[in-house]
């Protein structure tokens, strides 16, 4: 496949996008130059150079922005994603997401090599302490020098135009799950056990379905069978999706985050990221609600984690705050349950991800 210029690759995307939806372009082959693609909102891109190859920034929204760098062969040697958290009176860039190549896999040649990364999703800064933000916050990498935020006027644009969850048709795409995408849950690490079981498993059925309150058409276009419980908790490598409680730092993730979406092997087809394996793990350190109802003022709601863990999981990136979407961050907000379901955006990332095609259902597992 012939490669594309980041711009162009980008160019691409902005085009299929803005015209609302369908599969994304085919991008380059190395994984290198593509960066997530993010729908219906403006952006601010530079490219320029590191000390060990090429680099391109995005910023995709008033508080967060993408680095992506290349070595001299074209290979992908570092993606994060930066969210501008503002804690105690200050910003910090906290790493949201990171992907990079998988240490125990040996390089080939003739090929790009295996990947591995992770998304973590943030609570509400104010209930948190600053010491975690500054953990969280190491290793952040600044911008592509000649970067810039996005400008004023539309900066305001995205706060006002995302005020209502189904007005914003904003998403962004990480990767593209090519299998089985069935699950296990590892039941005893799991607070208020079967109660959180079943709202993890309606998690990923808003998703089967589509569900939404915007009135958008159910597509039935994915299936992620729960497959029963699991013997043990998440293991990176191991090949199969599970979700479970535990350390985040154990898997890659940063505290404070409340929960994350951890890929184990990522290789680069078609100049698509496919991941081997996508583990979710909850962090213990929050006081979670498993219940029906709206959760109480201090409890944090496990549907409404497990359905933005979820989104992860199929390959849907972050998008601002003021969306209300499912896929928005930092949108950690005990006592909150508005991300149970999907807004307009969470929808049309959906479709443009797996709308020509459903998640293929074999009995790998």
């Amino acid at each position: 496949m012939t490669r594309l210029p980041a711009q162009l690759a980008i160019a691409a995307a902005a085009a299929s996008l803005g015209a609302g939806g369908g599969a994304p372009p085919a991008a380059a082959s190395s994984g290198c130059e593509p960066l997530a693609l993010v729908g219906d909102a403006p952006a601010a891109v530079a490219h320029g150079r590191w000390a060990g190859g090429t680099e391109t920034t995005r910023f995709h929204g008033p508080d967060a922005y993408t680095v992506l760098r290349c070595d001299r062969r074209g290979d992908l040697v570092e993606l994060q994603e930066v969210e501008l958290v503002e804690v105690g009176g200050r910003e910090l860039p906290v790493v949201g997401a990171w992907l990079r190549p998988d240490a125990t896999t040996p390089a080939r040649r003739e090929r790009p090599p295996s990947l591995e990364g992770a998304v973590m999703s943030y609570p509400d800064a104010a209930r948190t302490a600053l010491a975690d933000w500054r953990r969280a916050a190491a290793g952040a990498l600044p911008p592509t020098p000649g970067a810039q935020p996005l400008a004023a006027p539309a900066r305001a644009g995205l706060r006002a135009g995302g005020a209502r969850r189904c007005t914003s048709r904003q998403f962004a795409t990480l990767w593209r799950l090519e299998r089985n995408a069935g699950y296990r849950v590892h039941v005893p690490s799991l607070p208020h056990r079967r109660r959180t079981l079943r709202r993890i498993v309606q998690a990923h059925k808003v998703w089967n379905r589509g569900r939404n309150r915007c009135g958008m058409q159910r597509r039935r276009v994915i299936r992620m069978p729960y497959r029963g419980r699991s013997p043990v908790p998440v293991r990176r490598g191991d090949g199969r999706d599970q979700v479970d409680f535990g350390r985040l730092a154990a898997v890659g993730c940063r505290p404070p985050a409340l929960a994350c979406a951890i890929a184990g092997q990522v290789e680069v087809e078609a100049g698509t990221l496919v991941p081997d394996e996508v583990d979710i793990r909850f962090s213990p350190a929050y006081r979670w609600w498993s219940g029906k109802r709206r959760p109480p003022s201090r409890r944090q709601d496990v549907r409404s984690t497990a359905t933005h863990e979820v989104g992860h999981k199929l390959g849907l990136g972050h998008v601002p705050q003021a969306s209300r979407q499912a896929m928005c961050t930092p949108c950690g907000i005990p006592g909150t349950s508005y991300r149970r379901t999907l807004g307009r955006g969470d929808v049309l990332g959906l479709w443009a991800l797996y709308g020509g095609g459903a998640l293929i259902a074999d009995g790998r597992y």
